[in-house]
């Protein structure tokens, strides 16, 4: 708890149990990776739907982040933005990845020095297709080539959906207050009164803190 002048208000310390949070975070990248294969899928099968899958599963790895921040006590937005961005990365970039292995066989699965020239070429070659014309493909690829252009600003657009979330939970719940001394979360309650209740609030109260003093409330 930091002080600026009269007020007093909330500062995460930026601590992270190690060994939670490590276990938690290898969890949530094999989800990841569960994710980027539910995009070839999708991908393989014509129902990929640009910009509004992966900002749909950007919502679900973001919540997944959001687990692991939560089940970890990680307490550093620090730590928080990195899981972020390790886990929209291996989501989107996987999707790649996955289909490189699929296309070249799984001889290449270790082969990540080649994941850069795979992408250029799907961002190339892959085009969108209305699939409620007769006759459309099923695959979304094309011989041909598109605007590059269009393509990496599909590719940039689609990798910073799949980032934004889980960076933007990771930071803002990392930075939840957290009691140091019981090792736990804080958690807030809001309570109503009718109107014209609060003298009488007080007068419980003073009376109840000799009470507190002795452990009986």
């Amino acid at each position: 708890m930091a002080t600026e002048g009269t007020h007093r208000f909330y500062r995460p310390s930026g601590r992270v149990e190690i060994a939670r949070f490590v276990g938690c975070s290898a969890l949530a990248v094999a989800l990841a990776l569960l994710l980027a294969a539910v995009m070839h899928v999708s991908f393989v099968n014509g129902q990929y739907f640009v910009f509004l899958l992966p900002l749909f599963l950007s919502i679900l790895v973001a919540g997944i982040g959001k687990w692991t921040i939560v089940a970890g006590h990680c307490r550093s937005p620090l730590w928080g933005v990195a899981l972020g961005l390790l886990l929209g990365s291996v989501m989107y970039l996987g999707y790649y990845h996955i289909g490189m292995v699929h296309e070249s066989g799984v001889q290449y699965v270790h082969r990540l020095d080649l994941l850069p020239s795979y992408i250029e070429f799907r961002v190339t070659t892959d085009v969108m297709e209305d699939h409620s014309r007769p006759g459309a493909g099923s695959t979304g690829q094309n011989s041909g080539r598109q605007p590059d252009v269009f393509g990496w600003s599909r590719f940039w657009l689609e990798y910073s959906i799949c980032l934004g979330f889980p960076v933007c939970f990771g930071f803002v719940r990392a930075r939840r207050p957290y009691c140091e001394r019981c090792g736990a979360w804080q958690t807030q309650r809001q309570a109503y009164f009718p109107e014209g209740i609060g003298p009488a609030l007080v007068r419980f109260d003073s009376r109840a803190q000799p009470a507190r003093s002795y452990g009986l409330v």
